[in-house]
């Protein structure tokens, strides 16, 4: 099924950086809404004449350096031809940054990820639409940040 991009805006500068969008649900895209839906935050603010618009992925240094340096990045370029930054915050956390109207846009209004904190967050009908093999790949996004395995004897 193909995705309705008008609902989607850009700015000068996701025309000047030549953003990329999908056009259908991926492997790739169902994965990186899972991880979203783990470790994810977006949400636009107003500063006098400007908004920012920000999605965010946080985790922890010690365990997901790699991950968010590679893999998130790796996503956002393929999926969207977007380069990410990163920072490290407090002790321990490391934070991918994307800064995009038009990521954020699709990612809330295409792909019905909420802005601001989750709440009773489900599987985006996006996703659970495309198919069962859509399904699984959110989950392994989703398990990659949020889940834990704990064996006791």
């Amino acid at each position: 099924m193909k995705f309705d991009l008008s609902k989607v805006e850009f700015s000068k500068n996701d025309l000047r950086n030549k953003i990329t969008l999908p056009s259908e649900m991926s492997l790739e895209l169902a994965e990186l809404i899972g991880i979203h839906a783990g470790d994810g935050f977006m949400n636009y603010y107003v500063r006098p004449g400007k908004r920012d618009y920000i999605i965010v992925y946080s985790g922890d240094s010690r365990d997901d350096y790699e991950y968010h340096v590679t893999y998130i990045a790796g996503l956002y370029m393929k999926l969207f031809n977007k380069k990410v930054t990163h920072g490290l915050r407090v002790k321990h956390e490391i934070q991918t940054y994307v800064r995009s109207k038009a990521i954020l846009t699709f990612l809330n209004r295409v792909c019905d990820l909420p802005l601001g904190k989750k709440q009773d967050l489900t599987i985006p009908n996006a996703v659970s639409e495309a198919g069962d093999d859509f399904v699984k790949a959110f989950i392994r996004g989703l398990a990659d940040t949020d889940f834990s395995l704990c064996f006791k004897k």
